[in-house]
């Protein structure tokens, strides 16, 4: 069985993944009781960072989101 892993990137100003970043985070808030942030709160915080996003077989499975001077906004991985 094998996997294709991808990296992305979301740089400042832009949101291509944006949405698939918020469904993770949703998913990892119900099932682990973490990042509680509301989705104005996400939604300019991660426009306004750099963000890693990691992919497998197309399906988005963790991201980081880190501010200008690289502090760490938001860390997810899927927990499945």
């Amino acid at each position: 069985m094998s996997a294709t892993v991808e990296t992305r990137r979301d740089g400042r100003g832009e949101d291509t993944h944006e949405a698939d970043a918020w469904m993770l985070k949703e998913r990892i808030r119900k099932e682990e009781g973490v990042l509680k942030q509301r989705r104005g709160f996400f939604r300019d915080a991660y426009r306004r960072a750099d963000c890693r996003l990691l992919f497998v077989d197309d399906e988005l499975a963790g991201f980081v989101t880190t501010r200008r001077d690289g502090y760490i906004l938001f860390l997810a991985v899927s927990p499945a």
